[in-house]
């Protein structure tokens, strides 16, 4: 099967557009969306969030997810088949001091998109799923005031766990809806 990838900044609508088409006019159809763009800032509490930061982690993490499942939705709708899947966090469940407001908020903005997605987009054959890891070992931790040690990143989940629940998600059968997975280490990293 052949494969094909670019960078996009998901929250640069006409960016995510030109990339949608550019996937339609290559194979005639969009399957399945993995939305899993995301970034966080060290200054992160109420105290030391800066609006700076506060518009690019909403852009990025909330309005990317909107744009990406927006452009996919008219293929989808057509073929009357698809799945989105939305990566948002434990952060977006439980809120917490070491995620921060904004992630925080972010990723409970996530939760209500998918939620939508499913309520309006079922009868046109679109599913979605949420996926809410925990520690998950990718350049963002290095974001976190105190970043984690190598021992710490080794037991947090890996990107090709995250990848694994991907592929379960999108071998499921159209009439089956897995709406929510919450994935977590094994053990506590913090």
């Amino acid at each position: 099967t052949p494969v094909r990838f670019r960078a996009v900044d998901v929250a640069d609508e006409l960016a995510v557009q030109a990339w949608v088409d550019d996937a339609v006019a290559a194979f005639g159809r969009i399957d399945v969306l993995a939305s899993c763009a995301g970034t966080n800032a060290p200054r992160r509490s109420w105290a030391n969030t800066t609006m700076d930061s506060w518009h690019e982690l909403i852009a990025t993490n909330l309005t990317g997810i909107f744009l990406c499942a927006r452009a996919v939705l008219p293929t989808m709708r057509a073929q009357h088949d698809g799945l989105i899947i939305n990566v948002s966090s434990i952060a977006g469940i439980h809120p917490g001091t070491i995620s921060g407001v904004a992630y925080g908020a972010s990723k409970f903005g996530v939760m209500s998109l998918n939620g939508t997605l499913n309520l309006e987009e079922w009868q046109n054959g679109v599913r979605a799923t949420v996926v809410c890891p925990g520690e998950v070992s990718t350049p963002i931790m290095d974001k976190r005031p105190n970043p984690p040690s190598p021992n710490a990143h080794a037991r947090m989940i890996q990107p090709e766990d995250l990848g694994a629940t991907f592929v379960f998600l999108a071998t499921l059968p159209p009439r089956v809806v897995v709406e929510e997975i919450l994935i977590r280490p094994t053990v506590r990293v913090f």
